[in-house]
């Protein structure tokens, strides 16, 4: 199951813990604020087999693990319609997915996705998502700044849809 799933609280923040073994390590749903500071994810979505994280697969033999028992659909974080998000020095490795913000953010406040090392994910180290899949909704007012993401599968950074959302000063490595 999803390890902490919040759905409809104001204001909902974790700090200095570490997070593993489920679906999804953080899942916080129609909050007004989501702060996740300091957090180690890892084998959320993922069995964390080190080979099945490595790059040393061809595209075949990958498309056989996601679909294996080694993965369940999950991932380290998946932040949805909150208005304010700051998630900030997580360590998120060896997952499914990596921190995934969907439909979030607001004009009124500057949301922060920050100094985080994210690696060898098996899909999007940061994810900034629309709900709708079509990139007519998303992520708005977003800053991305300063994260590094190693060898994380499908993308290091990806946005579907949104609005003045920011990607400065990250570092991406073989994605």
């Amino acid at each position: 199951t999803n390890c902490l799933y919040f759905r409809k609280f104001k204001h909902v923040e974790i700090r200095n813990l570490t997070i593993r073994y489920c679906f999804y390590g953080f899942y916080p749903r129609e909050c007004d604020k989501a702060v996740m500071e300091s957090v180690k994810l890892t084998n959320c979505g993922s069995d964390g087999t080190v080979s099945n994280h490595d790059f040393s697969k061809n595209q075949q033999d990958q498309l056989a693990v996601w679909q294996s028992s080694s993965t369940v659909d999950g991932g380290a974080c998946r932040i949805r319609d909150a208005k304010e998000v700051q998630v900030s020095n997580c360590m998120v490795n060896y997952n499914l997915r990596g921190l995934r913000l969907q439909d979030c953010g607001s004009d009124d406040n500057v949301s922060h996705v920050s100094n985080n090392k994210i690696y060898r994910n098996l899909e999007s180290g940061i994810y900034l998502a629309d709900g709708n899949y079509n990139g007519t909704g998303g992520c708005q007012n977003i800053m991305v700044s300063n994260n590094k993401i190693f060898e994380c599968y499908n993308n290091g950074l990806l946005m579907i849809g949104g609005q003045n959302n920011q990607f400065i000063g990250n570092v991406v490595r073989r994605s």
